[in-house]
């Protein structure tokens, strides 16, 4: 089975930025998606904040250059109205990461992965699990 996975804003930093401790963990997730063990998704939100945050580690060229390889990678999920309405009704505190997680469920993921489980423990997981990267690597060891 080849598992459809959300990528939250994190683990693209994560990949990106070389100092960060998951580093190495976001680079194998994405070696899994080229090898194409793994279909990996973002939404247009993903892209827009990781490129915003990504500009002080990146002259403006490099960052296009990234991003466009990257998105050889990636599939970018659009949202619309009902996407914002339904994350809105859902127990996720934190507005940016309810309307990432609404837009994964709309789009039947398998999983979303994200290092800050934090904002999500609100919710009922067993529809669209919340997993961080290393553990999800662990999951496709087995």
């Amino acid at each position: 089975m080849i598992y459809k996975v959300f990528l939250d804003t994190n683990i693209l930093i994560d990949f990106f930025v070389q100092s960060r401790e998951k580093h190495s963990i976001a680079q194998k997730i994405f070696t899994v998606i080229e090898s194409g063990k793994i279909k990996g998704f973002v939404s247009e939100t993903v892209v827009n904040t990781a490129a915003y945050l990504l500009q002080k580690n990146y002259p403006a060229n490099k960052l296009k250059n990234i991003f466009s390889e990257m998105l050889n990678l990636v599939t970018i999920l659009n949202s619309n109205n009902k996407s914002f309405k339904d994350a809105y009704k859902n127990n996720i505190n934190d507005l940016e990461d309810a309307v990432l997680y609404q837009i994964a469920l709309n789009n039947k993921m398998d999983y979303f992965i994200s290092n800050d489980k934090t904002h999500f423990k609100n919710i009922n997981i067993d529809i669209l699990p919340v997993i961080a990267s290393e553990k999800f690597l662990k999951i496709l060891e087995d």
